[in-house]
């Protein structure tokens, strides 16, 4: 099914004290072969010189924002209600886009219509795709590769699903993808790598903080016994590495 409307998009991020990494990342969208996109950045009052920096940058596609917010999705929530845009894709401050990736999520939406499109992302170095796992297993991990570089989002599922929740400051984009999932959203997979998924964000550095909420999320619409059993399993794999890493 061809849309015919030429659809529009927008990069999402939230910034704070991010000078280390953001111009990385404002290089990568520099260099992007399709360049009509906007750029929009929440900054939660950076101390360093985050906003500075991407103000020299003079990108004409990027619209800074400097407020308070309550952490990463409060400020996503921020950029989802300013942005005019029909698509979105998050991301984090430390995350660079292939150069052909505004390109390639403009002729995907072009030649299938769905809600979400998936996308290939490098982690450290290796490209990681949706798992070939059940949904109570991966949870939106079989729907998604990351949140964000890989997940090309329509803004107006917001109208219908609600915005990112604010109980789940880690994993509030696991609820979000099995929500609008669950719901009847359609998606499609796309084997093609968007970008490299930076590792340095709070769900990669509080892994046990991330487990948690997406038990408690998984635990909304799943097995009860199931979803404890698998939270032991992986406490227990997750001490058991931690015990062996601490011996090295």
């Amino acid at each position: 099914m061809s849309i015919k409307a030429k659809q529009t998009i927008a990069i999402l991020t939230a910034t704070r004290n991010a000078a280390r990494h953001v111009c990385n990342l404002a290089n990568s969208l520099r260099e992007q072969t399709d360049q009509n996109f906007s750029w929009i950045v929440i900054d939660g009052r950076s101390e360093d010189d985050t906003v500075k920096l991407l103000e020299q940058m003079e990108l004409p596609q990027l619209d800074i924002h400097v407020v308070e917010d309550f952490g990463i999705y409060d400020a996503l929530n921020k950029a989802i209600l300013i942005s005019p845009a029909d698509y979105y894709v998050v991301a984090g401050s430390d995350d660079l886009f292939h150069p052909k990736a505004v390109e390639i999520f403009k002729s995907s939406v072009e030649h299938e219509a769905a809600d979400i499109y998936a996308f290939h992302v490098l982690k450290d170095g290796v490209a990681v795709a949706p798992r070939n796992r059940p949904l109570w297993w991966s949870g939106h991990k079989s729907i998604i590769a990351e949140h964000a570089v890989g997940s090309l989002i329509k803004r107006d599922l917001h109208r219908v699903f609600g915005l990112y929740s604010n109980r789940y400051p880690i994993a509030a984009d696991h609820d979000f993808v099995i929500k609008v999932f669950l719901g009847g959203a359609k998606h499609k997979k796309i084997p093609i790598v968007a970008g490299v998924y930076g590792t340095g964000g709070l769900s990669a550095t509080d892994s046990i903080g991330a487990l948690l909420e997406s038990f408690r999320i998984q635990l909304g619409w799943d097995s009860k016994l199931r979803q404890y059993l698998l939270l032991v399993i992986r406490l227990g794999l997750k001490l058991f590495s931690g015990a062996i890493k601490s011996d090295a």
